[in-house]
């Protein structure tokens, strides 16, 4: 059961998402269901079609975001950079199926909401399949892009969001962090009014859909700020007294200035 005592089946499904001041997924939640049956509303048939390279079985079937991934507008650098995230930052391993070398990796996660999101980012064609001791790799359009991890900000009760620091293929060092809208929003930098409003209604709907929602947003640091930031952060790492609240301390210096990039909705099927 959950924390409020309702019996759940643990079963993660990625439902929705929203990218810059668009929303995307067209299924219906169970949540949505029961109460158009209280209401005696017929719901419209959710016409969409299982998406091309993703598994039947994943629920999201939105095509309007594999359109808005190709191109470089706007919308499409925010939209990879959306599902980059999902698949840099987390603590996921994958694991091969020990009875079919070939098929596709097992994701071992420490929530099955960290799992639904790896899957999601494999499904919609950023596919997280190795992680080494100090790097992990993703396959995009066929080429695998080998991501370095510098550092990961974990996910505690109290900063609910994590980060992971990461020098990315181009050599740029980029923080990914996704966690709860209002710690999340507390850390952006100014002049996204819009956006900020627009995720706003996206994450309200998101909740009276009955989802569990996640923001997401990253930044790019400079070598210098992020070479003086990591010497801070390996002085809280081997702290033997306060270890956690300095390493908490650590993580409010960097993740700061970032920039919105969207949400996450995830149904937790009951």
């Amino acid at each position: 059961s959950d924390k409020t005592g309702t019996l759940t089946r643990n079963k993660m499904e990625f439902m929705k998402c929203s990218v810059g001041e668009r929303a995307y997924g067209n299924g219906y939640t169970e949540a949505q269901i029961q109460n158009a049956k209280r209401n005696g509303t017929v719901l419209q048939p959710d016409d969409g079609a299982p998406l091309p390279g993703a598994d039947p079985s994943f629920p999201f079937k939105d095509g309007r975001l594999l359109a808005d991934l190709q191109g470089d507008s706007d919308q499409a650098s925010r939209a990879r950079e959306l599902l980059t995230l999902l698949a840099v930052c987390h603590t996921v391993v994958p694991e091969e199926d020990e009875d079919d070398p070939n098929a596709d990796v097992i994701y071992q996660a420490a929530s099955p909401d960290e799992g639904a999101l790896v899957a999601a980012a494999k499904n919609l064609g950023f596919y997280f399949h190795t992680r080494n001791p100090s790097d992990i790799q993703v396959r995009e359009d066929g080429q695998d892009r080998t991501y370095q991890i510098l550092n990961v900000l974990e996910f505690t009760s109290d900063r609910k969001r994590m980060s992971v620091i990461t020098r990315t293929p181009e050599g740029k060092i980029k923080l990914y962090c996704k966690g709860a809208d209002n710690m999340v929003m507390a850390r952006l930098r100014s002049g996204q009014d819009a956006l900020i409003q627009a995720t706003n209604k996206h994450l309200e709907q998101f909740a009276s859909d009955g989802l569990r929602t996640l923001t997401l947003a990253s930044t790019e640091l400079d070598e210098e700020t992020y070479e003086k930031w990591s010497h801070v952060f390996h002085e809280a790492s081997v702290a033997i007294v306060d270890r956690e609240r300095k390493l908490e301390e650590a993580g409010e210096l960097i993740e700061t200035n970032l920039e919105l990039i969207g949400t996450t909705a995830i149904e937790d099927k009951l």
